[in-house]
């Protein structure tokens, strides 16, 4: 009874298989190395295997050059012209809804209405202002300017306190004014995100663009009607000495470069006929 019972428990115990795998030298036969495992560790195994390869060639697409190489994938070149479309067509927009602005203040003067706020028109230049279109914009923003006092009377006749007439500039860049235009600061610091793109104020002649110690990196821009610009601190120069640029063209990034900078901010200067004015005067920051 016994032995049968001994049979009957053999007959229930699954036999398990293992796979051996070795390596042979074809010339003597000898073997050189072997691997011995069971099914279940031979697809443990080969779905390790697995992962690791798919990992591996993640690691080579993701972190290396080999992806440019991918039909369609965009390479540095193409997401750097990107970039600067998206911009152009930014600028477009501007220039597109200041026209709009524009036409429809005329058409309240023609029919003797009060023309619309002109914040966005100071804050957005035009691309040329000669003869009658810089009379057309003076008078658009006459009204304001006489409200908010920058204008004084004398003898009843209007003199200008600014210097700089019926000039539109464009906002080099969005910001709260850590540093106001003083004596002993001919600028306004103009502190703002690192990496914000810095903008030109008006169309003109790039004549500087390099590194100091004390200023770091600076632009310096030439424009009609002896006015000149200059911004300094930027991380990044995008144009160089001899560049035309148009009004709101990026110039620049923003950073904190040369000894003189504490942190990431624009130091913005304005100068007419040799003379430094207060930027805050024609633009809204």
């Amino acid at each position: 009874m016994k032995d049968k019972k001994r049979k009957i428990k053999k007959g229930k115990v699954k036999s398990v298989k293992n796979f051996r795998f070795s390596a042979f030298n074809a010339d003597t036969h000898e073997v050189l190395g072997f691997l011995t495992c069971t099914r279940r560790e031979l697809i443990m195994y080969s779905t390790l295997a697995i992962v690791g390869i798919i990992a591996l060639f993640y690691v080579l697409i993701a972190f290396t050059p080999i992806r440019n190489t991918i039909p369609g994938y965009p390479d540095a070149r193409t997401r750097r012209t990107i970039i600067q479309n998206k911009i152009r067509v930014d600028s477009l927009q501007r220039v597109v809804s200041v026209w709009e602005l524009y036409s429809e203040n005329i058409l309240r003067a023609l029919n003797n209405e009060s023309p619309i706020a002109v914040d966005s028109i100071v804050r957005i230049a035009a691309k040329v202002r000669t003869g009658e279109e810089l009379s057309l914009k003076d008078s658009i923003i006459r009204q304001r300017v006489r409200g908010e006092e920058q204008f004084s009377l004398s003898g009843g006749v209007n003199e200008r306190v600014l210097p700089i007439e019926g000039v539109l500039f464009f906002t080099p860049v969005r910001g709260v004014i850590s540093q106001k235009f003083s004596a002993s600061h001919n600028a306004i610091d103009i502190a703002t995100a690192k990496g914000s793109v810095i903008k030109s104020v008006l169309d003109g002649t790039v004549t500087f663009a390099g590194y100091t110690e004390q200023q770091g990196y600076v632009v310096m821009i030439q424009h009609e009607g002896d006015i000149i610009s200059v911004y300094k601190h930027a991380s990044k120069i995008l144009k160089d000495a001899g560049n035309k640029v148009s009004s709101g063209t990026p110039i620049a990034i923003v950073g904190s470069t040369g000894s003189l900078s504490s942190g990431d901010h624009l130091h913005l200067e304005i100068w007419y006929k040799g003379s430094p004015v207060n930027p805050e005067l024609y633009i809204n920051f």
